[in-house]
């Protein structure tokens, strides 16, 4: 139990190009001025390690792919909302400036009802996207954990292989 606790708590940081991975360390930006763009740093058993094998990189991130395509789809779940966002803020501001004429104005009356119905429809294109967005949400956090699981296991076999090199940091 302990040892599942401490390898759970092991932190990470993952370096491939522009992308960083972070997860516990306090120290991801030390590590980028030291490694550069291309490097899996780790602490197991206590002791920091670095691994710059650029086949090992390739496989941790490969290791990501359904997470970038995952993100990918957020990004553009994300423009849809945007984008519908905007027209109901449209909708909202023309609300506000039929507010005050409301009451004693039957003409904007209508237009705020119809302003109302337009408002309704955008929050029905809404929904399933907010919907989607959450399963996205679920699916990357269950990819991320699947990861961690994965890396986890890495770090002692890229110790025993040779391919992580204890450091200092």
């Amino acid at each position: 139990m302990l040892a599942a606790l401490l390898l759970a708590i092991s932190p990470y940081v993952f370096a491939y190009g522009n992308s960083i991975t972070n997860s516990g360390a306090d120290n991801a930006d030390t590590l980028r001025a030291a490694y550069g763009d291309h490097f899996f740093w780790f602490r197991h058993d206590g002791a920091s390690y670095i691994v710059r094998d650029e086949a090992t990189l390739r496989d941790i991130h490969a290791l990501f792919r359904r997470q970038r395509e995952l993100g990918d789809q957020q990004a553009r779940l994300g423009s849809k909302q945007a984008a519908i966002g905007s027209e109901q803020a449209e909708i909202g501001s023309r609300q506000a400036a039929l507010a005050s004429r409301v009451t004693y104005d039957p003409e904007a009356r209508e237009r705020m009802r119809a302003l109302g119905e337009q408002m309704r429809a955008l929050g029905e294109r809404m929904r399933p996207l907010a919907e989607e967005m959450r399963d996205l949400s679920d699916q990357m956090r269950d990819e991320g954990r699947k990861i961690d699981r994965r890396l986890r296991t890495m770090m002692p076999e890229l110790i025993h292989r040779g391919l992580a090199r204890e450091v200092e940091r």
